[in-house]
């Protein structure tokens, strides 16, 4: 009995132990280095290695990295270590030379001032990184065996990648280069397995290996700039489809070997500039491959109006189907041309990739209608409706911009998911009342405007959200979003991911924000929320935001019921006058203010102090107002204060 007694307590205290271990490990830790080379002096030994999120701020030397390192599991030797660090975040830090080695294989590796040197984070468990603002260089081998390395962010001032920079970098989705890169080494993104597009930087040749054993690859595009192809440039590329050269004389082989070894040339798809067939076809290498598609260096924008639906094909040729980049479509719209759109923009009915390459897409003037043959095939066929962007509509389609028809009602579940290059403001119309479940997942989009329609709808027995759940979730280069009056819930994990998201107001109507609704929203900054009464916040709702750094704004008055309620308790609660506040309370027995065109005017019975704030609260003017006064504002929404009275006003 006694023996059961003390296995049982053991029992308790492993589980113990193992949950004390798994808060540690789960939480996001930010740190400011103020001297290079004491970051071991700011994270107990205790924690080193059980952190999996660290930001780190200020000056970083060779014996920082060093210990950095040791937490992403591995020393300076490179041997294993038991860190388990993942995520790492030197936004805000700057290498700097000095301090101890970081790596020694053969010689010692030294930190050199805005360089991700050579080795730095060879072989390291990390997932993810951004790298230091100021960073010019990525060194030789710098995350090379970074086998779990999925998303990686290059800094604008970068200029230079070297050799194996990023090879053997397995689980590596996509990379996007800055406009400054001038040189891109051999073998730097050589068996990186994952990617499926890769689009070269503006350098002058493409070194040997580049690609090489990117087994997944389907297609490339080659810059103008390039005049050169080294060995084995996509050797072991087996599934490359197309390569787009921008070049209208074709990139010199020389004496390189096989650069194409393993491609299929028969069945990959070679665009090259009109006019420049004949060079291609004589030249080596390029001349062996069959499918030869001249595309024009300028490729006029194409407009259709489409008198019935069903017919948009019968307006566009074979030879402009693929080449086509801009399209504008008036018309009603059934399946079978949202098929063909599908088609242009790379992407079949049975969701595989084909070549087209349709970017811009204006449906602003178009309607969708039901019938016609199905748009999409997975495990089952998916047809058009009246006003829709049903169910997977674009799915994985190649588009970067999408003007929506005003007539559009609904915008279905996973409508855009996968669409990897949509980017750029995405300007939902008025009239749409849902954005549905996982409908923007993992695009590149950066800002959102949506409209004051969107409403939770009851359909029978199913109840369908105004934001459905996960809609914006891995949106990584999302900055700016605006949450409808009339949302009432903020559902599971919409925003989860959103790591460049650095404030968010949500309005009064607000009455829930679901679990992970916010995780992983890194950069947060602040939260402003116009609810007097605070919205229930579920487990986890904020989960891996910083909660020490982000302000939570609350109307006056309500902090302490803020501080009382679960999730929103830990935050940095601090309360703003201008939250909260109706439109048109603007008039009290003393005071009047009003919105005329170009400014404002305040009447009083006397001389009263006046601030004038944005929206978001930002202190715009501060003054006296005698009798009657005009102060002169942009167009804009204002927020007014006097001593007797708190207003909102729209300026035109």
């Amino acid at each position: 009995m006694r023996t059961q007694i003390l296995l049982k307590m053991k029992l308790i205290s492993f589980c113990l132990l193992v949950l004390n271990f798994t808060s540690w490990a789960s939480e996001p830790v930010v740190i400011e280095v103020q001297t290079a080379g004491s970051l071991s002096s700011l994270i107990e030994e205790s924690q080193k290695n059980q952190i999996t999120d660290l930001t780190v701020t200020g000056n970083l030397d060779g014996t920082d990295i060093r210990f950095i390192r040791e937490m992403a599991g591995r020393d300076s030797d490179g041997k294993e270590t038991e860190g388990i660090l993942a995520t790492l975040n030197l936004a805000g830090a700057t290498i700097v030379s000095g301090g101890d080695y970081y790596y020694k294989e053969y010689f010692e590796y030294k930190t050199s001032d805005n360089e991700i040197g050579e080795n730095m984070f060879i072989n390291c468990n990390l997932s993810s990184i951004v790298m230091p603002d100021n960073i010019t260089v990525i060194g030789t081998g710098a995350f090379k065996g970074c086998v779990n390395l999925v998303s990686v962010s290059i800094p604008e001032k970068v200029t230079n990648i070297k050799s194996s920079a990023f090879e053997g970098c397995s689980q590596l989705e996509s990379v996007v280069f800055p406009q400054n890169i001038t040189e891109l080494g051999g073998q730097s993104f050589k068996g990186c397995k994952a990617l499926k597009t890769f689009t070269f930087p503006k350098v002058t040749s493409l070194a040997d290996e580049i690609l090489s054993g990117c087994d997944a690859l389907v297609s490339v595009t080659i810059p103008e700039t390039v005049t050169a192809v080294a060995s084995l440039v996509f050797a072991g590329c087996m599934k490359l489809a197309e390569i787009h050269v921008a070049a209208s004389l074709p990139p010199d082989i020389g004496w390189s070997w096989q650069p194409f070894q393993n491609v299929d040339k028969n069945t990959c798809k070679l665009f090259i500039p009109a006019g420049s067939l004949a060079s291609y076809n004589s030249a080596k290498e390029w001349g062996d491959f069959t499918n030869k598609i001249e595309e024009d260096g300028e490729i006029e924008p194409k407009i259709v109006e489409v008198a019935e639906a069903g017919t948009l094909s019968t307006f566009i040729s074979v030879g402009e189907k693929n080449v086509i980049k801009d399209l504008t479509v008036i018309g009603d719209l059934n399946g079978t041309d949202i098929r063909f759109i599908r088609e242009m923009a790379g992407r079949t009915y049975d969701d595989k990739e084909c070549a087209g390459s349709l970017e811009i897409l204006d449906l602003s003037q178009a309607n969708i209608v039901e019938g016609g043959e199905p748009y999409f095939y997975m495990y089952s066929e998916f047809r058009t409706k009246n006003d829709e962007f049903s169910v997977y509509f674009f799915k994985g389609c190649k588009l970067k911009t999408i003007e929506f028809p005003q007539s559009l009602k609904v915008i279905g579940n996973a409508a855009f998911s996968e669409c990897y290059n949509l980017s750029g403001k995405i300007i939902i119309p008025e009239g749409v009342t849902t954005v549905g479940v996982s409908s923007f997942e993992a695009t590149a989009i950066e800002s959102v405007e949506l409209p004051s329609s969107l409403v939770t709808v009851t359909d029978g027995s199913m109840i369908i959200d105004a934001i459905g759940a996960h809609a914006f979730e891995n949106c990584r280069s999302l900055r700016e979003i605006n949450i409808p009056e009339s949302v009432t819930t903020i559902q599971a994990s919409v925003f989860s991911g959103c790591t460049s998201l650095t404030t968010i107001t949500l309005p009064k109507g607000i009455i829930s924000v679901l679990g992970n609704a916010f995780q992983d929203c890194t950069g947060l900054k602040e939260i402003r929320v116009h609810a007097s009464i605070p919205p229930k916040a579920y487990y986890q709702a904020f989960y891996r935001v910083d909660t020490e750094t982000c302000k939570l704004m609350v109307p006056e008055g309500t902090r302490d019921a803020y501080k009382k309620a679960d999730e929103w308790k830990e935050f940095d609660i601090q309360e703003d006058a201008t939250l909260g506040i109706e439109e048109d309370e603007i008039n009290n027995d003393s005071v009047k203010v009003y919105a005329v065109q170009n400014g404002v005017v305040i009447e009083s019975s006397g001389s009263i102090p006046v601030n004038i704030y944005s929206i978001s609260g930002d202190l715009l003017y501060e003054g006296l107002s005698d009798d009657k006064s005009f102060i002169e504002l942009v167009k804009g929404v204002y927020i007014i204060k006097t001593a007797s009275l708190v207003s909102k006003v729209v300026v035109h």
